[in-house]
């Protein structure tokens, strides 16, 4: 077995989520990070380290011209590797703060699935790196202890019954996730969103981050 799948065993069960019997939704953007994410758990499905229904959702934001062949990369991605697809539309308002706003529509959408599939859980493919960028950026707005603590692993999903859990916040990078699916011939989507440094998170990840692994590698 990958070592990414069987760190990805290990933390869950650290975690002491459930290994069999119920439903997840594991929520796929196409990108490296879910994707990962998705395959992995399939591979310890198959292997019988869990014994879960999964569920694929992805949520078409409506924000790009490209955001429908992302949707179609998924369906394709699930249904070759025969997983249950399920796909939420919804065209994001741009008022305000438009990444806050697709946050939270991407977040309802996701707790409806759980609801409506009576899953224990909702699956994201957060990392490593995605936790260091969100609490320099909680640091920067002057949060509290709270902020700072950043992303748990595991809460619970508001409207739903369901957990939220990143199993990867804690034991992968991004590096690791691109790795796996070059190491499975996945072609991972990529968000032109995510080198846009109008946004605040964008520029911590291609600025503040660099600076401060130059400053201390570790």
């Amino acid at each position: 077995m990958n070592s990414f799948p069987r760190k990805l065993i290990t933390e869950w069960r650290r975690l002491s989520l459930a290994v069999e019997g119920g439903t997840m939704i594991v929520a796929c953007s196409g990108g490296a990070d879910s994707c990962s994410l998705l395959l992995a758990v399939k591979e310890l499905t198959d292997r019988k380290k869990l014994g879960h229904n999964i569920i694929a959702a992805h949520f078409d934001h409506g924000l790009r011209n490209e955001s429908s062949d992302d949707a179609e990369f998924v369906r394709e991605l699930c249904n070759t590797n025969g997983i249950e697809f399920v796909l939420g539309r919804e065209h994001v308002s741009q008022r305000g703060n438009l990444e806050e706003n697709a946050r939270n529509a991407r977040y309802s959408f996701l707790a409806r699935t759980a609801q409506k599939h009576n899953a224990f859980a909702v699956l994201t493919g957060h990392t490593i790196n995605d936790q260091a960028e969100t609490f320099l950026l909680n640091l920067i707005r002057g949060s509290g202890s709270d902020g700072l603590s950043a992303m748990p692993p595991v809460r619970p999903l508001a409207k739903c019954d369901a957990d939220l859990v990143r199993p990867l916040v804690r034991i992968a990078t991004r590096e690791e996730t691109v790795e796996y699916c070059a190491g499975h011939g996945v072609e991972f989507r990529r968000d032109p969103m995510n080198e846009d440094p109008s946004f605040t998170r964008v520029r911590i990840r291609r600025e503040v981050i660099p600076l401060l692994s130059e400053l201390n590698p570790r």
